[in-house]
């Protein structure tokens, strides 16, 4: 509805003015570029075309990088739960080798399979993203971070936190996530 559009617009010009306050000005053409073309976080603006003319997609502009497959937990509803694969973390000469692959990288998703603050590198990665003014997002139950962390976080930049929350109340949570606990992750969050 057109309220509904008026409200988003809203909200991407207020990220954008802010971005351009602080004379951000690359990240916020890439935050501009990833909510209008992005099919994940925008609004898919191009995806028609490039269903009609794949050769018409330009090179990747948005990847998701999975920076660990370590995790702590043992959710019932996660494939990890089940796999028989080692854990490792992605180093950080691995990572910026695969970010430096894509000149034109608007949007990273740090986030797979495990959860990236397993990773002893996984502020390196975020900080790196952020000084090539990349728009930065992740996926996480926000159960290991701290105040201090989270502070961290805010201080680098990180665009989007999505957080797992699978359960309304203690039991159902700490039954969906287990091995994680309720009552931190709303601290956190």
């Amino acid at each position: 509805t057109f309220k509904k559009v008026l409200s988003y617009l809203k909200h991407l010009l207020g990220w954008e003015f802010y971005l351009l306050k602080r004379r951000k000005f690359k990240e916020a053409y890439n935050c501009f570029w990833v909510r209008l073309f992005s099919i994940e976080e925008g609004l898919g603006l191009t995806t028609p075309f490039y269903k009609i003319n794949p050769n018409w997609a330009p090179y990747p502009e948005r990847i998701e990088v999975e920076v660990t497959t370590t995790c702590r937990f043992r959710c019932p509803k996660c494939e990890h739960t089940y796999w028989q694969e080692k854990q490792e973390n992605m180093s950080f000469d691995n990572f910026k080798r695969i970010i430096n692959q894509f000149p034109k990288l608007k949007e990273v998703s740090a986030t797979g399979i495990g959860h990236g603050f397993e990773n002893p590198d996984y502020f390196k990665m975020l900080r790196y993203l952020k000084s090539k003014s990349i728009f930065v997002q992740f996926f996480d139950p926000l159960f290991l971070p701290d105040e201090k962390i989270l502070r961290e976080l805010i201080g680098i930049g990180v665009n989007f936190i999505w957080v797992s929350f699978d359960g309304a109340t203690k039991e159902t949570y700490e039954k969906s996530q287990v091995g994680s606990n309720f009552d931190k992750v709303i601290e956190n969050i």
